[in-house]
């Protein structure tokens, strides 16, 4: 009888150390897929800054090439208010110009 009960005293403690390994790997599965579950939504989030700087990129790009244009129309308009000005001069000073 006492082999018997330590057979079955090994037999229960061998079940409880298995059970509690298992719960221990499934509780680690768990965690690990939270994990992986989180990395994935850090991915995607770079992911659409990404987009949105590639977005913003073309958008200066874009703005810039308008802000040379606007300067050379300024640059233009100058040179033609400059003329104006002088034809302005000669005009009043009855063709003299200063």
């Amino acid at each position: 009888m006492p082999v018997v009960t330590a057979v079955g005293g090994f037999a229960v403690s061998y079940l409880a150390f298995m059970s509690s390994a298992w719960n221990a790997r499934k509780k680690e599965a768990q965690n690990f897929g939270a994990v992986l579950s989180e990395l994935e939504y850090i991915k995607a989030g770079i992911d659409e800054l990404k987009e949105q700087n590639r977005s913003e990129a073309a958008e200066l790009a874009h703005v810039s090439e308008r802000l040379t244009r606007v300067e050379e129309s300024a640059k233009h308009a100058h040179k033609r208010i400059d003329g104006h000005d002088v034809s302005f001069r000669r005009t009043r000073d009855g063709g003299a110009v200063s």
